[in-house]
């Protein structure tokens, strides 16, 4: 990387110079040159600046992972304005709430997303639809001129009221964390860098004359992931402790990614049977990078790990604080912590987002500037961890009641909150605990009204019309009260661990009779951790989520040597249903044309649209 005092557009230019005809972003069913993709770019700058005549403006992008959402990105920067992420399958009233926060007055979309589109542009909200972008507008460079400290981003993430809070970025600071994760990755022009939703990996490889392999891990699940992989010839790829669990796991007995030399994992806690699993799976020449980041310092440590390191603890360490920023660990009074104390991860450096959008008093409180008058400022993390004597950081987790849930921040509180609006119900907690896997889950104490019965199913159908998935208790456990202290707070360590038994749903339970739906009702049990699950019972109900969907259909795959895609599971979301699913595709092996064709249609839908088809089907 050269110089951080630039702009991306700037940077980019130089890039499409250097090598035009590389392959810039490729997926299964799509590839563009850097050429290509200049020329689309172009197209989106023109289009933007024909509706807004502004700059320097947020631009709502309403896309799910791929190659529109990349081109959408590129061209807001280069039209002058800065681009704001909305996810598809999040709750319109979310969505909504970032677009009034924004005051965006443009949102760029496609027409698969017309019905969300067109039920968020009220006053002067405008849409712009990518299949239009090749109507009526020039190629030509729009030629902008971008200072460095120009916004480039806002992105937003849950706050403790429930009101999304916007972290926002400018060129500069992401340039420098593109250098910094550059060098560290030695990252070059032959990489092929495959991400599963952090915008930063694409800029890291399209800025470096890499080629970029996006993965849509809501739609298309885990199961697949080491076939892309290996077929895309991966060299690096990022993504969240979660989703590598799950990728190990469709591993076993199968191919071992051979041109994999870095797995970049960030945003949960990685595990020491992680690393043990990946000793098992990857050759010697491949490394693994466990990163501490956060939306509002992007890279902030690193540690690198091969097949021989080994460990003591079960907590993997983060590391090391990378080029131009300093990590401390501090106690509540301010005070650095001592070697093996714990305290408050604190991050300092020049290049830490710019603040909160709209929201000055929390921007105050969380970016506070040095006493020195430099253009140093401090990000108080609100994570807790301690460093050991040759100042190697390492991350236990949140101080608040915040959760990392398959990559997605969540505020407890939140959903508290949530819980207690649902008719019937008197009191909730929430615990976040591991589930058999390690991974983190969120777990339901609910007390109902006198003479009121609450099921599980209940709470997940109230839930889901307001709340994304990952916010969705897996496991709910009914008490008659909440356990409190001698001074009636509630005492949240007496919450009990939930029991691995079948919870009580809106069905009755049903015995599997047939071969195939006893298999599926084992494979069930085995990956949801239950004593149990009969032929009705609904999958989500039970506590299942796209990514323990994943291993269902990884388990389905070997055990009856056909592949179901996962579109399958939400379409059938019980054992009845997917046995006759099971028995209408037995004996078929599907050739790499039509499991691309499969591919295509699962990336088309999106996780919202996969769950408007579940509800559908389940009140016809």
């Amino acid at each position: 990387m050269e110089d951080v005092e630039t702009s991306i557009p700037d940077r980019f230019k130089k890039i499409v110079g250097r090598y035009p005809d590389r392959t810039a972003i490729s997926t299964l069913e799509k590839a563009l040159t850097y050429r290509e993709l200049d020329l689309a770019t172009n197209r989106v700058a023109r289009a933007i600046g024909a509706f807004q005549k502004a700059d320097h403006e947020p631009i709502g992008i309403l896309l799910g992972p791929g190659i529109d959402r990349i081109v959408a990105f590129l061209g807001v920067l280069k039209s002058g304005n800065f681009f704001v992420p909305m996810n598809p399958s999040s709750p319109r009233s979310q969505l909504a709430d970032i677009l009034k926060d924004t005051r965006a007055n443009l949102l760029v979309s496609k027409a698969i997303y017309n019905a969300l589109s067109s039920q968020l542009a009220k006053g002067d909200l405008r849409i712009l639809d990518v299949d239009q972008y090749g109507y009526g507008f020039s190629t030509d460079r729009t030629e902008l001129s971008q200072s460095p400290g120009n916004l480039a981003y806002t992105i937003y993430t849950s706050g403790s009221t429930g009101i999304p809070k916007g972290v926002f970025q400018n060129h500069r600071n992401m340039l420098h964390d593109i250098m910094v994760r550059t060098q560290a990755l030695h990252v070059s022009t032959q990489d092929r860098i495959a991400g599963t939703g952090a915008i930063m990996t694409a800029f890291l490889a399209l800025l470096n004359g890499a080629t970029f392999c996006p993965w849509d891990i809501k739609s298309k699940g885990a199961a697949l992931l080491a076939d892309f992989l290996e077929r895309q010839h991966i060299t690096i790829f990022e993504t969240i402790p979660t989703v590598f669990r799950d990728l190990l796991f469709s591993l076993t007995g199968r191919r071992h990614c051979s041109t994999l030399r870095l797995i970049w994992l960030s945003g949960e806690a990685l595990l020491l049977r992680d690393i043990e699993a990946y000793r098992k799976q990857f050759s010697d020449t491949c490394l693994v990078l466990n990163e501490f980041s956060t939306t509002e310092v992007a890279s902030a440590s690193m540690f690198f790990i091969d097949r021989q390191m080994k460990f003591s603890t079960s907590v993997i360490p983060v590391g090391y604080a990378v080029d131009d920023t300093d990590v401390l660990v501090l106690h509540q009074n301010g005070k650095v912590a001592a070697e093996g104390e714990v305290g408050e991860i604190v991050v300092k450096s020049p290049y830490i987002a710019q603040g909160y959008w709209q929201r000055p008093e929390l921007s105050a409180g969380t970016f506070v500037c040095d006493s020195s008058g430099t253009s140093l400022r401090s990000f108080h993390s609100g994570d807790f961890g301690f460093k050991s004597a040759d100042g190697c950081l390492t991350h236990l987790g949140r101080n608040d009641r915040q959760a990392k849930i398959r990559g997605h921040r969540v505020e407890v509180a939140e959903l508290e909150s949530e819980l207690m609006s649902v008719a019937g119900i008197k009191e909730a907690a929430v615990a976040i605990r591991d589930d058999a896997f390690g991974n983190s889950e969120l777990v339901a104490y609910v007390v109902p009204i006198v003479d009121t019965h609450v099921t599980a199913s209940d709470l997940r159908l109230a839930l889901a019309e307001k709340l994304p998935p990952e916010m969705i208790p897996a496991k709910t456990v009914v008490l008659k009260a909440l356990p409190v202290t001698p001074n009636g707070k509630l005492n949240r360590r007496a919450l009990p661990k939930p029991e691995n038994t079948r919870p009580e749903l809106a069905v009755a339970y049903v015995t599997p009779l047939t071969p195939v739906e006893k298999e599926l009702s084992r494979i069930w049990t085995e990956v949801l951790t239950l004593d149990r699950v009969g032929i009705l019972d609904d999958f989500f109900d039970l506590g299942g989520h796209s990514l323990a969907a994943t291993r269902v259909i990884s388990q389905v795959f070997n055990y009856f040597k056909f592949e179901i895609p996962l579109r399958s599971l939400f379409e059938s979301p019980t054992v009845a249903q997917m046995a006759e699913v099971v028995e209408e595709h037995r004996g078929k092996l599907f050739s790499d044309e039509d499991l691309e064709c499969i591919l295509a249609q699962i990336e088309s839908m999106s996780e919202d649209e996969a769950q408007k088809t579940l509800a559908e089907k389940n009140n016809s």
